[in-house]
């Protein structure tokens, strides 16, 4: 008998935001391992008529899978249709507000998302009384699709609730005042939920620091699971359906050395000056020609970009390709010297993975990974490394400097003479964040019992 399995998630395929992406590989290839799937979403195409159609990317074919979907009422969804061409659209993400204006702005999304969850219970209703699930997979964020599977448990206290955290609900992207109330949140799902899954393991150390007292070290710990986001190999020919089709050519032909961010960038976060600073040294040192190079990037965020490397007079040697498609965006990777990877490390947020990582360990090119923050040992750098990926720079560490200008300066001539940087990643690293690896991981957790004698 197979299990049956819900996912309640705000995004889904074919909208081209990255928790699309972690749902639709779980729904994919849980189907594959023989669950019966139906997955709970708002209606993309509503949202997608608001970004356009470079937002939209088939990350998972519903039916050729065998996944069920269900719609949430139209109603809520052009509301929450706002709020995602707001997300996907802004070229501000991770924007702090304060004062009266970050009171205002939380307060009204909060009542918009509740407003909107009330909208969803009918659908929540049905599934759990005309096709009942064995177990329920929610997706934070945002809050919806965990209020959504607090109202499940409730109606059917058991069903078993697994709670998945794309996103640590508490973090240092939000106003400090908001802190309280995300604790609330979070511990309550922490209460309730049978099983939790978080992407990194600081994220589960955190998690069982703060509630374990409460709950119980030995048992939260026990409920918890660290399964990462990833790649999918059969996306490795999406490429080939891009602009370039099949002749897609290295960005290097022309003697410079192009390096390439697709993404987001998170305001006050997401930090490219260290970068930029080490070009222009060592341009202006001689060590690199002063024309040598370009910094690529692809996404809605760019004139944060372009702030950062104004702040330094470093401008110039941007190139700004706009939203491209998921195939194009793939090729442009493809067709890179080094791809960027701008993250953080600091003590009140650890252990920070960028999704876009493991798209990037797909395309086999080399890593440039430069990590901010006041705590050294960040899990980006570890993975870059552990996979022999490339390279990571962390500015906590200033003695990795000398190395830092080292690494381009090697990148730099070899691409004057011709030739492209190269890496030999260890595979079974890199195997290790295969979906069809994770997910039956992932699928291992739906099959166990939890001991939920904590509850």
């Amino acid at each position: 008998m197979p299990i049956r399995t819900l996912i309640v998630s705000a995004f889904f395929s074919p909208l081209n935001v990255i928790a699309s992406v972690r749902v639709g590989k779980l729904a994919k290839y849980l189907a594959r391992e023989g669950h019966a799937v139906t997955v709970a979403t708002f209606d993309p195409e509503e949202a997608l008529a608001l970004v356009g159609p470079s937002a939209r990317s088939v990350f998972v074919d519903p039916a050729a899978e065998g996944i069920r979907m269900a719609y949430f009422p139209a109603r809520p969804t052009s509301a929450w249709s706002r709020l995602v061409a707001g997300t996907v659209l802004s070229d501000r993400h991770g924007r702090r507000l304060h004062g009266a204006i970050a009171l205002f702005t939380r307060a009204g999304s909060l009542l918009r998302l509740y407003g909107i969850h009330l909208g969803c219970r009918k659908t929540i209703r049905g599934l759990l009384r005309n096709d009942p699930p064995d177990v329920l997979v929610s997706s934070y964020g945002p809050h919806v699709s965990h209020w959504l599977g607090l109202y499940a448990k409730r109606l059917r206290p058991g069903l078993r609730w697994v709670a998945d955290f794309r996103d640590p609900v508490v973090n240092i992207r939000k106003p400090g005042w908001t802190q309280g109330f995300d604790r609330w949140l979070e511990r309550t799902y922490v209460a309730r939920a049978d099983q939790i899954v978080v992407v990194t393991e600081p994220d589960r150390t955190r998690l069982v620091a703060d509630y374990g007292p409460r709950f119980g070290t030995a048992a939260l710990a026990a409920r918890i699971s660290v399964i990462t986001n990833g790649f999918d190999p059969e996306d490795a020919g999406l490429a080939l359906q891009s602009a370039e089709g099949p002749d897609i050519r290295p960005l290097s032909a022309d003697g410079r050395l192009h390096l390439v961010y697709t993404g987001l960038l998170y305001e006050g976060l997401s930090d490219a000056t260290p970068l930029f600073r080490m070009l222009l040294r060592m341009a202006r040192e001689g060590e690199i020609p002063a024309d040598g190079y370009r910094v690529h990037y692809a996404g809605k965020n760019f004139p944060q970009l372009r702030a950062q490397a104004a702040s330094v007079g470093a401008e110039g040697c941007l190139v700004d390709h706009g939203f491209l498609s998921r195939p194009d965006t793939l090729a442009l990777q493809s067709s890179a010297d080094l791809l960027l990877i701008f993250n953080w490390n600091y003590r009140a947020e650890q252990g920070m993975l960028n999704a876009k990582i493991f798209e990037y360990l797909l395309s086999g090119r080399p890593i440039l990974a430069v990590v901010t923050g006041d705590l050294p040992g960040s899990a980006i750098a570890s993975l870059v490394r552990d996979a022999r990926s490339g390279f990571a720079f962390e500015t906590s560490v200033p003695s990795e400097e000398p190395d830092f200008a080292r690494y381009l300066k090697a990148c730099v001539d070899i691409v004057r003479a011709g030739g492209r940087p190269r890496i030999e990643p260890d595979p079974s690293v890199v195997a290790r964040y295969a979906w069809p690896s994770l997910v039956r991981r992932y699928a291992d957790l739906l099959a166990a019992r939890p001991d939920r004698s904590d509850a």
